[in-house]
């Protein structure tokens, strides 16, 4: 049986409660720990077994790099370079350009433009958003001053900016869809449990083409009356919105068990 390890603070409340309601439903062994604010220090959690940890972005990139339970965490190519590259004209800001802060500073595009930008990674160095051209120096500036995260050299997606009138967190486990929430509505925050058939297909669809991982959320959006991939992310650190979480751990602790029982991951480290 999967054992989880559960991050209790710095994460929102009623997902952490979300997660725990789940795996005891399910019968894992399950314990809480808690992150010292802005450390990578890794959890204080047993490694072995079969573990799976959920917490913070950065205690789980910590986690996942220091190799000590496996699985941990699903690690995989979560950047709008791959989305856009293998889902195309499904990837909601294809066709992007990924560039670093220095290109973008640089950069000769119509200063009457406005672009979406956003990181070009999953790790959230910094929150996207929506401004005309003419305005990015000046917010690149304000970036390296004030995010300690934030170089020159750190990679940043931009593309046209377009308007998403329903968003949904879908959960994948080997390319089903576990369980899923809409989370947001015309750029707000609606959070309900539901699974619009059309939603599940579109992503089990696009799964069919290409995943970054075994285990991953991916972000579905309406715009136009048509869907798109938004984006996906690492599932040990996502929002869990409404989704029913007791069907999603079930189906991660299946996948779990399938990897230890061919031999892909044992007791106290990564295969």
């Amino acid at each position: 049986m999967t054992h989880w390890g559960i991050q209790s603070n710095l994460v929102k409340k009623d997902d952490v409660e979300a997660m725990l309601a789940a795996a005891r439903h399910c019968g894992s062994t399950h314990q809480t720990f808690e992150a010292i604010p802005f450390s990578d220090q890794i959890p204080t959690v047993d490694g072995d077994r079969p573990t799976v940890l959920y917490g913070s972005t950065n205690i789980m990139r910590a986690a996942a790099e220091s190799g000590k339970w496996s699985p941990g965490v699903f690690s995989g190519a979560f950047t709008c370079r791959d989305y856009d590259d293998h889902y195309g004209g499904s990837y909601f800001n294809h066709p992007c350009e990924v560039m670093t802060l220095r290109q973008i500073a640089m950069s000769r595009r119509d200063p009457d433009a406005t672009v979406f930008v956003r990181p070009n990674d999953d790790h959230k160095g910094f929150a996207g958003g929506v401004l005309a051209f003419r305005q990015v120096r000046e917010w690149t500036e304000s970036l390296l001053t004030n995010n300690a995260q934030a170089t020159m050299d750190m990679q940043v997606m931009v593309s046209n900016a377009a308007g998403i009138s329903r968003e949904w967190r879908a959960f994948v486990v080997r390319k089903k869809v576990v369980g899923c929430s809409l989370y947001r509505t015309n750029m707000r925050l609606t959070e309900r449990r539901e699974s619009p058939k059309e939603v599940m297909e579109f992503a089990e669809g696009m799964c069919d083409i290409w995943t970054p991982a075994d285990v991953f959320a991916m972000d579905v959006g309406e715009s136009g009356g048509s869907l798109y991939v938004v984006e996906c992310g690492g599932f040990n650190s996502c929002g869990v919105y409404a989704a029913d979480m007791r069907h999603v751990v079930a189906a991660v602790n299946d996948h779990v068990g399938r990897l230890a029982a061919t031999g892909q991951i044992w007791r106290g480290g990564k295969a």
